[in-house]
């Protein structure tokens, strides 16, 4: 089936056309993520910092009061001018700051464990430094945690340290998002491995969902490939199809089997599209209309 449309119409219709090239794009496995609520984190955050606050109290008066009974028993052995009683509570005072900082410790000892087991070692190691940078701004609300799940068998075992993501409400915004760490946790419902990654944005809403771009090596044009826009892409019937103006002013409408996703469009082999096709980059869902439009039989036809 092909379309003809006068050229009056055509230019009219703002049809515009790109010739075929080969692609030397690099290839992008589409993943999905989602911001992350740090609320539970910012809580352990600040339990961290009390804890060791206490931690820093009780040591200091411990190296106080054991300066102290150091001079109670100077005193006490000095004629006795100091009762033995008075050195034997100093002793029960000091053994009960030794014992607060035991539970202190394993308190905090304790918080440690539940971090790395929520969040990972990673996230662990942040919060025992409090001078980290992007630590900092996650928690501070300026920068953005995701978590993204890759099909690591598409990526060779091979964990990108960068990866581009895009909001499912703007996908035309593109943010760099940097590599974190591996995540305790996976998204059962996806196959894969998750990981963290930061994005350097504030205004991302948590829990919004994301598109992730995974780069996973460059398509040389000696392979074949052939990049297609994401703008001269019509779906019907579940596929995925293009209009090709051939050399009669025609518009055919061509399936594209074998898509392989990457952040601007699509790449495919050379075969039902070649390098040169010229296709239609703006109007192709006019085109679709008019096909369908055409296929319509009137009522008083056969």
């Amino acid at each position: 089936t092909y379309i003809s449309l006068p050229a009056v119409v055509e230019k009219n219709s703002g049809i515009k056309l790109q010739k075929v090239s080969k692609s030397s794009h690099e290839q992008s496995l589409p993943s999905y993520g989602i911001t992350v609520n740090l609320s539970s984190l910012l809580k352990d955050q600040n339990d961290y910092t009390n804890l060791k606050y206490q931690k820093i109290k009780l040591l200091a008066k411990l190296e106080e009061e054991t300066e102290h009974i150091g001079k109670l028993i100077i005193l006490n052995k000095d004629n006795k001018n100091i009762a033995d009683s008075v050195v034997h509570e100093k002793n029960i005072e000091i053994s009960d700051l030794q014992n607060d900082i035991a539970i202190v410790n394993n308190n905090i000892k304790n918080l440690l464990f539940n971090i790395d087991h929520q969040w990972g070692y990673a996230f662990k190691e942040l919060i025992e430094d409090s001078k980290n940078h992007y630590l900092g701004k996650l928690l501070n609300n300026e920068y953005r945690l995701i978590k993204v799940t890759i099909p690591i068998k598409q990526t060779l075992g091979i964990i990108p340290k960068e990866i581009k993501v895009s909001p499912s409400n703007q996908p035309k915004k593109i943010y760099k998002a940097i590599f974190i760490s591996k995540t305790p946790d996976t998204d059962q419902s996806i196959q894969g491995k998750s990981f963290y990654y930061f994005v350097s944005e504030k205004n991302l809403e948590i829990g919004l969902k994301l598109k992730a771009f995974i780069v996973s090596g460059k398509i040389e044009s000696d392979n074949s490939y052939l990049f297609i826009p994401k703008e001269s892409v019509v779906w019907s019937s579940g596929k995925a199809w293009i209009f090709i103006k051939n050399n009669a002013g025609n518009f055919l409408r061509r399936p594209l089997p074998k898509l392989l996703e990457i952040d601007n469009g699509w790449v495919i082999k050379e075969g039902i599209i070649m390098e040169n096709d010229k296709i239609v980059i703006d109007g192709a869902q006019l085109l679709l209309s008019e096909e369908f439009k055409y296929q319509i039989k009137n009522e008083n036809e056969d």
